[in-house]
């Protein structure tokens, strides 16, 4: 997870070289809401793929 957290600094700070200076709250503030973000889109995934699990397991039931 400390390497999800760093890549997502790296990759914040990269895209704000481009705009006015900020204040170091809003940049933190910034950092963690996409890391969160990023870890939600890491739940849909999983979530997708457990329904999708679970679909298969039905339809099998199904047929039995």
């Amino acid at each position: 997870m400390e390497e999800k957290a760093e890549e997502c600094i790296v990759r914040a700070s990269e895209g704000i070289k481009d705009f006015e200076p900020i204040s170091r709250d809003l940049f933190e503030n910034l950092l963690r809401l996409q890391f969160i973000n990023e870890l939600a889109e890491e739940l849909r995934k999983i979530e997708y793929e457990k329904a999708r699990e679970y679909r298969v397991l039905m339809e099998r039931a199904a047929r039995r």
